[in-house]
């Protein structure tokens, strides 16, 4: 079993969209309970389910899903994400300030 830097299970897998797929899988979980973490463009987006402990992202077709086994983790995990978004695509028109309030909101709640 893999696991990420905090110790989540990270499960990978592969969707190359040519149908608008990926937008119809990010707008499925939001159905499901998932909110947005980041997003720049249909082919690349990171969702959050505090309430499961999962993130899952898209880029270009490769697919991450991680699940936290503990609230402290998640929050890290995310913290994680948004840095590396924020450090690597600083020129991007990716939004991610809905995902830092979302996460703030997790910390207090602990």
């Amino acid at each position: 079993m893999e696991k990420t830097r905090v110790g989540c299970k990270i499960t990978t897998d592969f969707l190359m969209s040519m149908n608008n797929e990926d937008s119809a899988m990010m707008l499925g979980l939001m159905d499901k309970g998932f909110k947005e973490l980041y997003y720049s463009a249909p082919y690349h987006w990171g969702l959050i389910n505090p309430e499961k402990r999962r993130i899952v992202t898209y880029t270009e077709g490769d697919i991450n899903q991680i699940d936290c086994y503990t609230k402290k983790q998640l929050i890290e995990e995310a913290e994680e994400h948004l840095t590396f978004i924020k450090n690597n695509y600083s020129g991007s028109p990716i939004v991610w300030k809905d995902g830092e309030l979302l996460v703030e909101k997790l910390k207090r709640r602990r």
